[in-house]
């Protein structure tokens, strides 16, 4: 079995023009992003349909394609690329062994998440990032996020758990916590944060800047301590474009605008204690536009790292030269490679 861990366009288009028998396997979102990939834009001919785990989906149709079981593969042995539009390889390869195919393999989902597998610039800083950290379970999780990185492995189980933004052991409660949640989604992480201090907090501000999120949190009715604001928190105040793809929401040259503001300026008189940032790559310019209230409040934070290779050391150096006397951690929280989180707590 041969198996294209980093594709191009062109391994995309190579299928197309040599009239191979394709299969995708994953029939979400992901598929169609990788079939819009290639550059003839009629890779739909030489497909010859989709395969999925999930049993709800199979005898159904996507962009017009059937939806089979993964044993499908066992008596079409015609088939002669399986294209991976999944980010569990690491399952897959193994179903696929055990059916015996041995044709071709492309990980397409390197085209949705190629930023996985960039390792240069943490391999670069890898020591000074490591020496930063408070504990020695932070420093094992770097050295392995690197490790993954340089070898394309998505599956990041053996150092996830569960708890994310409320990890006992790290994350202090306090009941006059005051909590900032940057992208809020639906209200899910506000609900964590209540559960988490047993219903006990002086105050919630939450920012949300897609406006179909910002109604699903309002239709919660939090009580009247949870503030909510229909904002993108930026290093300026501006509209930008961007999409919206259920729970996340991309800066690209999109449909939708978005008002965004500084966390400074909002919230500029308020004192916080604790903000979780999640924002899909826009965290570094957030932290920006947050500067004064960081370094005035000395808040607890909890900020997602892995939305751009460079983001686990430029906001993580930027951060300690903020908030030297803090402690640092960080933790992976998802089977696959994203959900990694900087945490940063007092040193009380």
């Amino acid at each position: 079995m041969e198996i294209i861990y980093t594709p191009n366009e062109e391994t995309l288009q190579e299928l197309y023009d040599n009239n191979e028998k394709v299969v995708v396997w994953g029939a979400g979102t992901n598929a169609n992003i990788i079939l819009n990939k290639q550059t003839n834009k009629d890779m739909l001919s030489v497909l010859d349909c989709f395969i999925d785990i999930d049993e709800k989906k199979w005898g159904n149709y996507y962009l017009g394609k059937v939806i089979n079981s993964p044993e499908y593969l066992i008596n079409n042995e015609e088939v002669t690329c399986v294209l991976i539009a999944s980010s569990f390889i690491s399952d897959i390869i193994p179903i696929l062994e055990e059916y015996k195919y041995s044709n071709k393999v492309i990980c397409g989902s390197y085209f949705v998440f190629s930023t996985a597998f960039e390792y240069e610039l943490l391999e670069k800083h890898i020591d000074e990032i490591k020496s930063w950290m408070y504990d020695e379970k932070s420093k094992n999780i770097v050295d392995a996020i690197l490790s993954k990185r340089k070898n394309h492995i998505f599956d990041y189980s053996d150092i996830c758990e569960d708890d994310q933004y409320f990890v006992e052991d790290i994350v202090p409660r306090d009941k006059e916590s005051v909590f900032v949640d940057v992208g809020a989604y639906d209200g899910d992480t506000i609900e964590q944060f209540i559960k988490y201090q047993n219903g006990k907090y002086k105050a919630i501000y939450a920012f949300e800047m897609d406006e179909d999120n910002y109604k699903k949190i309002q239709e919660k009715d939090f009580e009247s301590k949870v503030s909510v604001y229909n904002y993108g928190i930026w290093d300026e105040k501006k509209e930008i474009k961007y999409e919206s793809f259920g729970m996340q929401s991309r800066l690209v040259k999109g449909t939708k605008i978005a008002k965004c503001i500084t966390m400074d300026e909002i919230l500029k008189d308020k004192y916080v204690s604790y903000i979780k940032m999640d924002i899909e790559g826009a965290e570094y310019r957030a932290l920006l536009g947050a500067k004064d209230i960081i370094k005035r409040c000395k808040p607890n934070l909890a900020i997602c790292i892995y939305h751009k290779p460079e983001d686990i050391y430029d906001i993580t150096k930027m951060l300690k030269e903020w908030l030297p006397e803090h402690k640092f951690y960080i933790r992976h929280h998802k089977r696959v490679f994203w959900d990694t989180v900087l945490y940063v707590i007092k040193n009380e």
